[in-house]
């Protein structure tokens, strides 16, 4: 036998430190996850023009977050979508159509491809006599947003799991 003896003050409070982490941090984890998918979206609305010309509303800053859970009902992720319904258009790209008079225009060297969009009561691509006039190149705001983020997000994180394990004295 040994005559030694082990003894470790604050144990119990240690545990009960990390006790109460393991309650509390799924919470945490919830809303700090939601608040970035937030600081997300902002960054791609800095990226966006604050108007887009004449009698255009620059309506594609509308973001919606909604939470995707597991099946103990904890957040695992945050999708992040735009309720744009043009939101595609913008930031992948389209092909523009444009009437026959505008193209006449064009071909006469009256109308510009810019000046070349319509103004006025809109007409399908499919309408009869619309012309294909080229591809208009998306933006890709979310896209160099995300590319940002790839060096930008593992901080902030580290930068909440450093508080969070500050606040309970870790």
């Amino acid at each position: 036998m040994s005559d030694y003896e082990l003894t470790v003050d604050g144990l119990d409070d240690l545990i009960s430190d990390f006790n109460k982490i393991v309650k509390k941090y799924p919470d945490a984890a919830e809303k700090e996850l939601y608040r970035q998918g937030g600081k997300w979206s902002e960054d791609v609305n800095e990226k966006m023009p604050t108007s887009y010309g004449k009698g255009k509303e620059p309506t594609l800053k509308k973001w919606k977050r909604t939470r995707v859970r597991d099946f103990s009902g904890h957040t695992l992720e945050i999708d992040v979508s735009n309720k744009a319904p043009h939101w595609h258009l913008i930031e992948n790209g389209h092909e523009l159509y444009i009437t026959p008079e505008r193209y006449a225009a064009m071909q006469e060297g009256k109308l510009t491809l810019k000046g070349a969009r319509h103004k006025g009561k809109r007409r399908r691509k499919d309408s009869k006599g619309m012309i294909h006039a080229g591809f208009v190149p998306g933006k890709h705001y979310a896209e160099k947003t995300r590319k940002e983020w790839q060096s930008i997000y593992p901080e902030r994180i580290k930068k909440f799991i450093d508080k969070m394990l500050k606040d309970h004295n870790l």
